[in-house]
């Protein structure tokens, strides 16, 4: 909510109504499931029994919260918690409509222009300095299609030739002309859509800025259809990261980003759009709006981005070295070490301190909470850890009603091609029912490892005695899915089984197909998938019983 704040009060007010609205939904729908309680209980219906009415009980058992992860009125019922949850609800529900009211007041006194919105008016100031220009062309990139919508409408108000971009939809001068996407983007960057990208062979590439003034001398008597766009200019370009990748618009030279993303890698894409080979601009521009310091203070918005762009320059990645001052301080730093150590500071600190619950699940994007965690097991451990054979295996339990199943998590290590280390490593989670992944997304089974990392350490009795049966079920799940890796199975119309390439060679033959160097390297040096992926070839490092009580 800070971070929609940040971005526009418009974007802010707009997420306040929605949370308010679902929480209105949850207060009607736990009102009409405790009516229905009332009307079973005037019946005598008993829930879990076969008397009684059997539509209340289905009305009852269909009423839910939540969309990703759903949950059912019944289950906070016999947990003994609705009224609890509904006190809750309200009492956030108040606070809500504090907040709701201040913004009403705000939006109003904006409308009759008694309150001022400093960020939208610092960004017309910029707008109309840089209209004075030779070079009119920005592009204004925003995280929320509220605030772009926002600015689109302010910005087009006040004459600008502006267009707008969010998700599949854009518009030209105004909300009530829409166009196509494309379309839009040939009257913002004719140079770049209309000259450089479709070709002329009628005019040589070693002049090019010369050349584009013929071009549009001879587009205006020859082509009256481009002319029309060329005649139509669009000057400022509002967009979300919609745009941020794939797209060439390097007749802006400037860049402004309105709020600035936790990723720095969406804020180099974002600025890649301007800054490209072909550019016809001698110097490019690139504005942030960072948060104001009462809101940064609870974000930490711009230690997070210089933090994460710190990292990428550390590790050798692309980064844009005077983002701020004071990471350009510490990436132009002429002695290395010198260089390193300011990069290692500005890395201080735990990973928590950057992806915790608070940063709006950027967290979700990177593996850097589990390197956090094993890092401080390391530093505590690391006798212990080191001393472990392969083969070592704990567990746990989870819920009956809970959502996974039983089955087995593996570490798997294949075997290397010089060295001793291992070339790769798989996590896999493979159902106990038929051997399929439950997830072979290395990211979904950290995540549900985590979720049990404080629980007590338990594994069925059968496998604490060595039951052969159980353990051979397991080895053969565990070859099965490396079998799957270079050879999968289908059956045709008349269920004939054919064998078809596995996910493995799928991903290397698109790899190529994409031009990868590094996959036609790989087949040279180790093969195609069929020859690594034998299960003479790994190793089971470590693995994890997960069954139910």
């Amino acid at each position: 909510m800070l971070k929609r704040l940040e971005s526009s009060w418009l974007a802010f007010r707009n997420t306040i109504n929605n949370i308010y609205d679902h929480h209105e939904n949850a207060l009607r729908k736990i009102k009409e499931f405790q009516e229905l309680r009332k009307e079973s209980e005037m019946i005598g219906m008993n829930i879990g029994s076969d008397e009684g009415d059997e539509d209340i009980f289905l009305k009852l058992e269909g009423i839910e919260l939540g969309k990703k992860n759903p949950i059912k009125l019944t289950e906070i019922e016999r947990a003994g918690r609705l009224d609890d949850f509904k006190d809750a609800i309200r009492g956030d529900k108040e606070k809500l409509l504090i907040i709701k009211n201040n913004v009403s007041d705000f939006e109003a006194d904006f409308k009759k222009n008694q309150n001022k919105d400093i960020k939208l008016k610092e960004l017309l100031n910029i707008i109309d300095e840089k209209q004075s220009r030779e070079n009119k062309k920005i592009v204004i990139f925003t995280a929320y299609a509220d605030t772009a919508r926002y600015l689109f409408d302010v910005i087009s108000s006040s004459g600008y030739q502006s267009g707008l971009v969010f998700g599949d939809s854009a518009y030209k001068y105004s909300l009530e002309q829409k166009t196509e996407i494309q379309t839009l983007l040939m009257h913002f960057a004719p140079y770049t859509k209309l000259f450089l990208e479709k070709q002329w062979t009628e005019f040589h590439a070693d002049k090019i800025k010369e050349n584009y003034s013929l071009w549009k001398d001879y587009i205006q008597v020859n082509h009256d259809h481009i002319h029309q766009i060329l005649e139509q200019p669009i000057d400022i370009l509002i967009t979300t990261d919609v745009l941020s990748e794939g797209q060439n618009l390097q007749d802006a030279d400037m860049v402004i980003n309105y709020d600035v993303h936790w990723n720095p890698v969406r804020v180099i894409q974002r600025f890649g759009r301007v800054d490209r080979i072909g550019s016809p601009n001698d110097t490019i521009e690139c504005i942030n709006f960072w948060p104001a310091k009462s809101i940064n203070d609870y974000i930490n918005l711009k230690k997070r981005v210089e933090t994460r762009m710190a990292v990428m320059q550390f590790i050798g990645s692309e980064v844009i070295k005077d983002f701020t001052d004071d990471f350009a301080q510490m990436a132009e730093n002429p002695l290395e070490q010198r260089q390193n150590d300011g990069l290692l500071k500005q890395m201080e600190g735990k990973i928590e301190d950057l992806d915790g619950e608070h940063s709006l699940g950027f967290d979700d994007f990177s593996f850097d909470i589990y390197k956090q965690q094993l890092y401080d097991t390391i530093q505590s451990k690391s006798k212990e850890m080191l001393d472990l054979p392969n083969g070592i295996f704990s567990g746990f339990e989870v819920k009956s009603k809970g959502d996974i199943p039983e089955g087995i998590i593996v570490l798997l290590g294949m075997k290397p091609r010089k060295d001793h280390t291992y070339a790769s490593y798989f996590l896999v989670y493979l159902k106990d029912e038929d051997g399929l992944p439950y997830s072979d997304n290395m990211k979904v089974v950290l995540e549900i490892i985590n979720q049990y990392k404080n629980e007590d350490r338990i594994v069925p009795a059968q496998v604490d005695n060595g039951d052969s049966p159980l353990l051979q079920k397991w080895q053969n799940h565990i070859e099965k899915w490396i079998e799957s890796q270079h050879t999968a199975y289908t059956a045709d119309e008349d269920g004939n089984i054919q064998s078809v390439a596995g996910k493995a060679d799928l991903d290397l033959l698109n790899a190529i197909k994409g031009g990868s160097k590094s996959a036609i390297n790989q087949i040279k040096e180790s093969g195609t998938a069929s020859d690594r992926y034998r299960k003479g070839n790994f190793d089971v490092i470590t693995w994890l019983t997960v069954s139910k009580s």
